[in-house]
């Protein structure tokens, strides 16, 4: 492997506006300029921030999705895809079940300056350890805390979860957890309206 092509996807109907910003960076790699959001459409592509890196096959179908810079997971897809690495050469994880006790918060309606906060707990319901490898969260206004030593088999760690809204705003907000499983990643969604 040589090398691995990077495009800049800009999803925007002002050409002129993305050509100047290009220059202004000083940006070395090609930008595709979708004005109608042919690539978006084509792959069912979503807007959070973590969907915003991928890996297109020849025909520019998604084939990996994630942001190798924030999930370690994500990174080695990415590489083994890149590299041609076989299934078979994949390292052993000793691989566990979970169970949330809830799949989302509602915060109800609250005043938009005040800080909310919630918990919720993932049991590790399998024979291995349980590792949590990232928790990312879909904005910078949603904040997570957690132990990150191994959860042992039946035993159970508690995520807080603290939520500020930068105005008042109706939202709905995904907090993502890679873990050491085939079901890995699990979503948990923190909703409600800050007025």
């Amino acid at each position: 492997m040589d090398s691995t092509p990077i495009l800049i996807y800009v999803l925007s109907n002002d050409i002129a506006s993305v050509e100047i910003k290009a220059r202004k960076e000083q940006y070395d790699y090609p930008i595709y300029i979708d004005k109608h959001a042919e690539l978006k459409e084509l792959n069912k592509l979503r807007d959070e921030p973590e969907y915003r890196t991928f890996l297109l096959d020849s025909t520019n179908r998604v084939i990996a999705i994630g942001d190798p810079i924030q999930n370690p997971e994500i990174k080695r897809l990415y590489l083994n895809i890149i590299t041609g690495k076989a299934p078979s050469q994949k390292e052993e994880i000793l691989s566990t079940t979970i169970l949330l006790d809830k799949p989302s918060i509602d915060f109800g309606i609250f005043p938009w300056k005040e800080e909310q906060k919630a918990k919720f707990i993932i049991k590790n319901t399998g024979n291995e350890s349980l590792v949590i490898k990232d928790i990312i969260t879909s904005c910078d206004c949603t904040t997570v805390s957690y132990k990150k030593e191994p959860v042992p088999p039946n035993e159970s760690l508690e995520v807080e979860i603290t939520f500020k809204a930068e105005h008042p705003e109706v939202f709905e907000r995904d907090i993502t957890v890679y873990y050491n499983a085939n079901s890995s990643p699990v979503e948990v969604t923190v909703k409600g309206e800050a007025k």
